[in-house]
Order: C-alpha cells, then sequence, then structure tokens
C-alpha cells in the first residue's frame, strides 16, 4: 500500500535519500550574511531619555522664573517696550552670551534654547499678551512683540528720559 503524501507534509527531507542535496544559491548567501552582519537600530537609551526630560523641566522652569524677574514686564499696551526690550535683551545676553540674539532673522537651530526662549519672554509679559506669544519660539515672540509695540510714542520716551 502506498504511503499518504499528505501525512508527511511539513516535515523536512533532510536525510531522506529521495530528497538529494539542497543548493543555496551565492545570491541567497550573500543576502543572509547582510541580513546578519545589518547594523541593529538602536534604540533610545531610556535613562538618556529620562535624564534629558528631567534637564527640560529643570530649565522650564529655570526660564520661566527668568521671564518672570525682568523688570519691567510689557505693560498691555505696550507703552514700555523700549524698557522691555532692553531688559530682556540684558537677560538674554547673560544667560547665552549673544548679543544679537533677538537681531537675527534665521532660525535658532537649538530647538531647545528656542522653546525655552519663548517661555522666557512669555514670563515677562502681562497676562493679556501671553496669548499672542504662547507656543512660539523666542525669536519669533520678540518679532511679534515688536511689531506690535515698537513704535512708541516719543511723548513716552521723552517722559522717560526727563526722569
Amino acid at each position: 500500500m502506498p504511503e499518504d503524501p499528505t501525512k508527511d507534509k511539513g516535515k523536512s527531507t533532510a536525510g531522506s535519500p529521495a530528497a538529494g542535496p539542497q543548493f543555496v544559491s551565492l545570491d541567497q548567501l550573500a543576502a543572509l550574511l547582510q541580513q546578519i552582519n545589518r547594523p541593529r537600530e538602536e534604540k533610545p537609551d531610556v535613562k538618556t531619555s529620562t535624564d534629558r526630560a528631567v534637564a527640560l523641566a529643570d530649565a522650564l522652569s529655570k526660564y520661566q522664573k527668568l521671564g518672570k524677574a525682568i523688570e519691567p514686564h510689557l505693560a498691555e499696551d505696550g507703552v514700555n517696550f523700549p524698557d522691555w526690550e532692553l531688559s530682556l535683551k540684558a537677560t538674554v545676553t547673560r544667560v547665552f552670551e549673544s548679543a544679537d540674539y533677538f537681531k537675527s532673522n534665521v532660525t535658532d537651530n537649538d530647538g531647545d534654547r528656542a522653546a525655552l526662549t519663548g517661555v522666557l519672554v512669555e514670563h515677562s509679559v502681562h497676562p493679556s499678551l501671553v496669548a499672542l506669544v504662547r507656543g512660539k519660539t523666542g525669536r519669533a515672540a520678540f518679532m511679534v512683540l515688536q511689531s506690535r509695540f515698537a513704535n512708541v510714542s516719543w511723548t513716552y520716551i521723552m517722559a522717560r528720559w526727563a526722569k
């Protein structure tokens, strides 16, 4: 009686005298070696990610405090823009050691610094102006406020000089 061919389905034919030797082509061997030697994708180190998150949280708190410490805060009507601008630029110059930070229209290459400077600006303005600058980078927030308030009246400037 002949054997049922479906009975041996899925079993290896290696070592069976009827199967004969199996050959591997050079292309298959090369592909296998490439797969084995391919560099593995490195997963971000959990400790490094955690350390970065903690550092960013500390920096966020620092920049919020720095923004609140800027005197004077930008008034709701922007009348004190020249004084606020000087204080803001002095703080940023001290922190980043870059006197021209707000003069540049180029996007800040350091994303963390750009975002944290935005937080600094946000915390140095009147609460009604926060919506104008929230979520913006420092340069973008400054440009929004500058375009709105830079043309302060000469009366204010003369009054400040008279003091």
